[in-house]
């Protein structure tokens, strides 16, 4: 099984702070931009500060807003979102040097990463009689 998810993900080995904290640095200074392949839904919920919104399944409608000069990191719902993955090929297929991230927009916020909407879901309340 780890052979096959290595053959498949081609995923960073881990996540931390330190990288975080690189990828944040990258970004504010304009070598990198991530990029957000969730639905509309989830990106309203929260994504990572300043992250492009792409969805994965019109993502061909939105390369013009991705710029071609800089490092693309994509991401999704996680370490093994077989639709980050594809989205990465995607993005490489159509010329961008693209990264598939491996983490969930949660994993960066939980090490420090700015978000532009709160990542939980919304509060759900009883209507009154």
């Amino acid at each position: 099984m780890r052979d096959l998810v290595h053959t498949y993900f081609h995923l960073p080995e881990r996540l931390d702070r330190k990288t975080v904290r690189e990828l944040k640095r990258r970004v504010r200074a304009g070598e990198v931009v991530l990029v957000d392949l969730r639905p509309a839904e989830e990106h309203a919920a929260g994504h990572p500060s300043g992250a492009i919104h792409a969805p994965a399944d019109a993502l061909d409608a939105h390369l013009d807003a991705i710029p071609a000069d800089r490092e693309v990191v994509a991401f999704c719902r996680g370490r093994f979102c077989v639709v980050a993955e594809e989205g990465t090929r995607r993005l490489r297929e159509a010329g961008l040097s693209a990264t598939n991230l491996g983490a969930s927009p949660a994993h960066l916020m939980r090490f420090g990463y700015p978000a532009e909407a709160a990542l939980r879901p919304a509060r759900v309340t009883e209507a009154s009689d």
